[in-house]
């Protein structure tokens, strides 16, 4: 079995509608996988992400470090 694998550096990072920077780490097109994505978002302190849906695939979004906001 041929494993695919993203190196998060190299991985091109856009800028969506609400500023976050977003790097698609496992995409449905390039790693054949059913229907799922993962992306990296990067998102400034004290701001927000707009609420989307995707139709046709989930995505996973691992938090890795966050501040609540009481």
């Amino acid at each position: 079995m041929h494993v695919l694998r993203s190196i998060c550096d190299e991985v091109h990072a856009y800028r969506t509608k609400d500023g976050s920077l977003i790097r698609e780490l496992m995409h449905p097109d390039r790693h054949g996988n059913a229907r799922q994505s993962m992306a990296e978002a990067i998102v400034a302190p004290g701001g927000t992400t707009l609420l989307h849906r995707h139709g046709e695939t989930e995505e996973i979004y691992p938090i890795c470090a966050a501040v609540l906001q009481p």
